[in-house]
């Protein structure tokens, strides 16, 4: 019984003991990095036990240049501040402070409670305070530079905040290259002249453009941070135009229409109401002014020229000149003139079918007709002077007939007559220039006899007769 009374008693003081008020202190300031002027510090106390009641708060300071601001009576020293019962949870006290000037404070931090049973607890703690005006930067310098450049530029820039203890400085741009420039010892109100090296590509685009000068520093106090000073950067540069120029077709022939097709791309600028003319050499015709318009750096757009060349084969030079208000370049366009080549139109070969000829009969006539020029031909026909006794169809067209080619003219005539027959073929032709040709050629056809025909058939006859008739009587002895 007495061992039951005492496990009981055990079990009430371990109740009691569990039962107390867990309290716990921290802060925070708003805003986070306080600098000097007005600030607002919140005591944050939170409880994981048993409630504890009449919570009390005192907060004083023994700081030059910093004080805590009471509601009643303005700038105080300390301030006590009475919370009452904080059951399991948090709860703040918000508080309004000042500082004259940067530097680390400390703040008294004393809290007292009692638990259910009346107890008395307390804690008390040390709060520090960092406070420092940070780091602001300004410049007005514009940097300028041109494609392709490297340039070393001394830029003003001042501090209008906090002192800094070190600081390194770059450009930080996607379109610019740019060195890294150390400061040390940086005061308020101090100019600094900091020292870049900044390049740009030389395939940038003309313009004015918004970069960001990055200071990266340390305070006095050890803290880091960066700031970002917003410069201008103007790229200038003569505007530079990439040309494709082709004709089509591609092989200029003398006197010949052409087109000559200009794709140009401004590469590093705007045009703005630009116009193309081109100056052509003697001989040549057609077009020689087009307005191109409005054209943004990198885009390409396409004009037309509709010519015609000189009679003359050889090299000319055309001259293509961009205008535009702020800008005009001449272009040098070299064009090769070719001459056609020789035509050479050939009587290859007669064929006839059948090959033996018989007066009265039909037959085909086949003409090869070969072109073994260097010169493609066109609207190639082939007429016929028929002989004395002969009749058909004398005219054949062929067309087109490239250079190296070869066709056939065929013509259905009829023999009426025996012997030797002289025949002339005039074939037409048009050059690449559209210009009518006409060359004659010359050949002979024999045509046998009909009569001449049957004696000989009646001699073969009489002859194999004999043959037979000399066979039978000697097989007969």
């Amino acid at each position: 019984m007495r061992l039951l009374l005492v496990s009981l008693l055990m079990l009430t003081l371990i109740a009691v003991t569990s039962a107390q008020p867990v309290v716990t202190l921290n802060y925070h300031t708003n805003p986070s990095q306080p600098s000097p002027g007005y600030f607002v510090i919140s005591i944050d106390i939170t409880n994981s036990g048993d409630v504890a009641k009449g919570l009390e708060l005192s907060v004083y300071e023994e700081e030059d240049g910093f004080y805590l601001i009471d509601p009643r009576y303005g700038k105080s020293s300390s301030i006590h501040l009475r919370i009452g019962n904080l059951a399991t949870g948090s709860t703040s006290a918000q508080l309004k402070a000042f500082a004259e000037k940067s530097g680390v404070y400390s703040l008294h931090v004393t809290l007292s409670y009692v638990n259910e049973a009346g107890e008395s607890f307390g804690m008390s703690s040390v709060l520090t305070l960092l406070v420092h005006e940070s780091p602001f930067l300004f410049t007005g310098e514009k940097i300028t530079l041109a494609l392709g450049e490297t340039v070393e530029k001394s830029i003003e820039i001042r501090n209008m905040g906090g002192k800094i203890e070190t600081a390194t400085i770059t450009l930080d741009s996607s379109i610019f290259d740019c060195t890294t420039y150390l400061v040390e010892s940086w005061e308020n109100g101090e100019a600094k002249n900091v020292i870049l090296q900044i390049s740009v590509d030389e395939n940038a685009v003309k313009g004015t453009y918004t970069a960001d000068l990055v200071a990266k520093y340390k305070t006095e106090f050890g803290d880091q941070g960066e700031a970002r000073v917003p410069v201008m950067v103007e790229v200038v540069a003569e505007p530079q135009l990439d040309l494709v120029v082709k004709t089509i077709p591609d092989k200029i022939y003398a006197n010949s229409d052409f087109t000559m097709n200009v794709a140009v791309t401004a590469k590093n600028s705007d045009l703005k109401d630009a116009v193309v003319q081109l100056q052509l050499p003697d001989g040549f015709e057609g077009e020689n002014r087009e307005i191109l318009g409005d054209l943004e750096a990198g885009e390409t757009a396409s004009i037309n020229f509709s010519l015609k060349s000189s009679k003359e084969c050889g090299s000319y030079e055309l001259i293509l000149s961009f205008i535009s208000s702020s800008f005009s370049r001449d272009y040098s366009i070299p064009v090769y003139v070719s001459d056609y080549g020789t035509i050479s139109i050939d009587l290859a070969g007669v064929y006839t079918s059948p090959q033996r000829i018989v007066d009265g009969n039909a037959f085909k006539l086949s003409l090869q007709i070969e072109n073994s020029g260097e010169q493609d031909v066109k609207g190639v026909a082939v007429k016929l002077k028929l002989p004395e006794g002969l009749e058909g169809r004398d005219s054949y067209f062929i067309g087109s007939l490239e250079s190296g080619d070869s066709a056939t003219a065929t013509f259905e005539l009829k023999a009426n007559k025996a012997g030797n027959h002289e025949f002339a073929a005039e074939i037409s032709y048009l050059d690449m220039r559209f210009e009518k040709h006409t060359v004659e050629k010359e050949f002979t056809i024999y045509v046998f006899s009909g009569e001449f025909e049957w004696a000989a058939f009646a001699v073969i006859v009489l002859v194999i007769l004999g043959v037979a008739i000399w066979l039978y009587r000697r097989s007969k002895r």
